[in-house]
């Protein structure tokens, strides 16, 4: 039975009926509170006496919910009706893959640019532990913008971390097309593990994704039998048809995925969406063109595969010549293809790469959750030699062969040492130090420094050249010495950067401002810089600006690429990188943590204190250009979207949050987790936030702040009434991320100006504690008789109980995601005040190291 126009589903208001499909009757509704039409996925009520139904409904709205991504449909809200449910979804405008196909068959070009949309957003979903099941046209939507959409994952596979419901389970697809006493399935899509009745994965999704791409190409699918019995036969025993035996052309780049997609073996199959996305890249900027070499072919590739080292490459080859292949095509003649190397196969992070002066690499990395350490590469090789020093990052290698290395990272400030290639243990020579480089004959190091809250360039060591109040990036000397580039931040949470050229007399000058800062390098005449910067959009532009400031685009790439150095001769190194900052929690009661992040750069910024609902933040390029705010419940229903800015701290009556929008000047604002407006707060002479607090009073907030002329401190006011109001002689702060107050509200526990953990009452009375500085604290117990904190130098972060009466440190646990491979630091901790829910930031990079021949700057 349908609803009628005007019903109210929740705060929804019906408007008209859009169509049924098997597990649900889809609406077109009005959302009056935030002004937006939506679709409203109603479960008929005839449903609800089958459990596993409701489950798979369930499923559908969690899995959305943690699978929010430009290419996949968006969950807005989950919740009931009468004795039903419904999900509330993004309203897409356009047709299904399926409705466009029935017209006609789609042109080799567009049809990879809708695939390799449609690959992005399985990755997302792989990323997750998510398997689709049911990739088809019919769950395919092709939006009137361009974009393209995945639909319906009611059928899901999940995790056991994530299936939280046990709605998922390892039967096929049992929709569509079937044959009596058979397997049910979607016959023509299902790929041989499914047939079997064998676990799916990402790589069954990856052949249904080769049938979706020859069926758009040529018309059908390539498995079609005379009867659906014949066609599973067909998936189980033949080859797919040939595209030419269809009379439709594609170009040989596209077959050669295509046939690695239809595979029988998993195991011979593209081994991620990731990889099948680089590989489309390749052919989307020239599929008229572009081919991969036969070589490179999935039979070629088994046997080769067989001699290789012990790791197996996967489709390391085929990768690499897709990703160069898109990213430098836009850069060169179409005659004149630059060659390239994938240099690293290993799952983890590369911290630095630099060219050393006979034309090898040198980089620093961490290989599957081990510690980082030094390793050198050569571009006619695809093995890496460990050299057996440990560093968390490589800043530079001078042109008489001398490392700059940094040691003892906290909190991205290290300790500056310099050692030999050839040999010899580091030499350490200067703190708090963020980057480095050498100049031109090696003598002396350009440095960045932090002190205290502030930023200076030192050339050489001891020379300030600048200052900043915030933080500088990608220090790099010119070929001549005389001149020095970076990127600094306008703004201290902005995205935008400016690229500053400074001169060794200390004059600087701005050359351009860009979206975000991916890493820069000086051509070998010096006359130009190298830039890569994220357009925020989930590509990366990599530009070549002039020393007047004139910037050309020299290529674009689809996801993060990190720049690391040009060589003399006009090499290129640079990495692929997957960063994500994500959370991991553990709700009351609950025995293992969960992963709680939403999008692809979420922090955690408060936790209430029942451990039931988190407040997160969004910094990554879906949080937008001034980040988001959501709160999310630790049970791991889907997030509600508070509004722009950052998230700092959740009232203590649980009604309201605190937000900090990023701006010049930023905004501090009480948004309402209900019903109401959100409200500014007075600001006074303050033009920038970095963190902010309730006390336990309702009324009062302690925040760090700065006014035009002064450094951030902590300041004090009434929500009611009054502007800010110094806290105290001296800039105290309080800590990023913290719940700072004592549960009467008479104390506060802050940093003292020289970096030390002190107490402080609400005058500014600060009496220092004997905690080491690399601990943080978070929050205070129940019975404000101790602190917790927690350690951050070291990856696991150890977080403990400090006792303020013993000042005994008593060791509660170690905060680690269960796969600890790319994990560089740890973040953001919040719990609650028995400490028995918490949850944290985890940031982690996956990457892939590239050097490029051929590039014209």
């Amino acid at each position: 039975m349908e609803l009628e126009p005007g019903t109210r589903v929740g705060r929804y208001e019906i408007l008209s009926f859009i169509g049924a499909g098997g597990m649900g009757q889809v609406y077109r509704a009005n959302d009056a509170q935030l002004g937006r039409d939506v679709a409203i996925k109603l479960l008929p009520s005839s449903f609800i006496e089958k459990p596993q139904v409701v489950a798979r409904f369930q499923q559908e709205a969690r899995a959305l919910g943690l699978l929010n991504h430009p290419n996949l449909v968006m969950v807005y809200d989950f919740g009931t009706f009468e004795d039903s449910f419904y999900i509330v979804l993004e309203l897409l405008e356009g047709l299904t893959l399926r409705a466009r196909l029935r017209a006609e068959s789609i042109p080799a070009k567009r049809a990879v640019k809708y695939s390799l949309q449609i690959a992005r957003g399985m990755a997302a979903a792989h990323d997750r532990g998510i398997t689709h099941r049911d990739l088809k046209p019919e769950n395919v939507f092709l939006c009137r913008d361009g974009r393209v959409k995945i639909l319906d994952f009611g059928l899901a596979r999940m995790t056991p971390q994530l299936d939280a419901l046990g709605a998922s389970d390892d039967s096929p697809t049992a929709v569509g097309m079937t044959i009596p006493g058979a397997v049910l399935g979607t016959v023509g899509y299902m790929a041989p593990e499914q047939l079997r009745a064998e676990v799916a994965d990402a790589r069954t999704d990856i052949f249904a994704f080769g049938v979706i791409l020859f069926e758009m190409i040529t018309g059908r699918i390539p498995f079609r039998g005379a009867t659906p019995a014949e066609t599973l036969s067909r998936i189980l025993k033949d080859d797919p048809d040939d595209f030419g035996s269809t009379g439709a052309s594609a170009p040989r780049g596209v077959e050669v995925i295509v046939r690695r997609c239809l595979e029988k073996r998993k195991e011979d199959r593209f081994q991620s969406a990731h990889d099948l996305s680089l590989a489309l890249e390749a052919v989307s900027g020239s599929t008229d063109t572009f081919s991969l070499p036969d070589a490179l072919s999935a039979r070629a590739w088994r046997v080769k595969a067989r001699r290789a080292r012990p790791f197996a490459l996967g489709a390391a080859a085929l990768i690499a010549t897709a990703f160069l292949g898109a990213f430098v095509w836009q850069n060169v003649k179409p005659d004149e293809p630059p060659s390239f190397r994938q240099l690293t196969f290993r799952r983890g992070d590369v911290s630095g790469a630099r060219f050393a002066p006979d034309g090898s690499v040198v980089y620093s990395a961490s290989w599957e959750g081990r510690g980082y350490e030094l390793y050198t590469a050569r571009a006619d090789s695809v093995d890496s030699r460990p050299l057996d020093i440990e560093c968390r990052e490589l800043l530079a290698v001078s042109r008489d062969a001398k490392l700059a290395l940094l040691l003892k990272e906290h909190d991205q400030i290290g300790t500056l040492a310099v050692v030999p290639l050839a040999g010899s243990g580091p030499r350490e020579i200067a703190d708090n130090v963020q980057e480095a480089d050498w100049s031109p004959d090696g003598s002396q190091l350009a440095i960045t420094r932090r002190l205290g809250r502030s930023y200076q360039i030192e050339y050489p060591i001891g020379k300030v050249l600048y200052k900043s109040e915030t933080r500088i990036w990608h220090l790099r000397v010119s070929p001549d010495g005389k001149n020095l580039a970076f990127d600094v931040r306008h703004a201290r949470l902005g995205h935008d950067f400016a690229l500053i050229i400074l001169s060794s007399d200390g004059k600087a000058r701005e050359a351009g401002k860009f979206r975000t800062a991916r890493g820069l390098a000086w051509t070998p005449d010096g006359k130009h810089i190298v830039l890569a910067s994220g357009d925020g959009n989930g590509q990366t532009n990599l530009y070549s600006v002039s020393m007047s400031g004139s910037a050309r685009l020299m290529a674009r790439e689809s996801g993060s690429v990190k720049l690391h150095d040009v060589s003399d001769r006009g090499d290129v190194l640079f990495t692929r990188d997957d960063y994500r900052e994500g959370i991991m929690a553990r709700a009351p009661n609950a025995i293992h943590e969960t992963d709680l992040s939403w999008f692809d750069g979420s922090g955690a910024s408060d936790i209430s204190p029942d451990g039931k609902l988190l407040l997160l933040s969004e910094f990554g390029e879906a949080g937008g250009p001034r980040y988001s705010v959501y709160v999310r419940p630790t049970d791991g229903n889907p997030a509600v979207r508070l509004g722009d800015g950052y998230g700092v701290s959740l009232s203590p009556d649980g009604k309201s949050a605190l937000t900090i929008v990023p701006g010049t000047p930023s905004r501090l604002t009480i948004v309402p987790l209900g019903a109401g407006t959100p409200r500014p707060l007075e600001r006074g002479d303050i033009i920038d936030y970095e963190f902010a607090s309730w006390l336990p009073d309702q009324h009062t907030i302690v925040f760090n702040g700065r006014t035009a002329n002064g450094r951030i401190r902590l300041y004090q006011q009434d929500i009611d009434r009054g502007t800010p109001r110094p806290l105290g002689q001296e800039p105290l702060r309080i800590a990023l991320g913290s719940r700072p107050a004592s549960p009467d509200g008479k104390t506060l526990v802050v940093y003292c100006s020289d970096g030390t953990i002190c107490l402080t009452d609400l005058n500014g009375a600060a009496q220092k504690l004997s905690l080491d500085r690399s601990f943080r604290p978070i929050a205070w117990s129940a019975d404000g008789k101790e602190l917790f904190v927690y350690e951050d130098e070291t990856v696991p972060a150890k977080m403990s109980r400090f006792n303020l009466q013993t000042n005994k440190l008593t060791p509660v646990r170690e905060l680690m995601p269960a796969d600890p491979t790319g994990v560089y630091r740890i973040l953001d901790v919040v719990t609650t005040p028995t400490g028995d829910a918490y949850a944290y930031g985890a940031m982690r990079n996956l990457s892939m190291l590239f050097l490029s021949r051929g590039m014209r700057f």
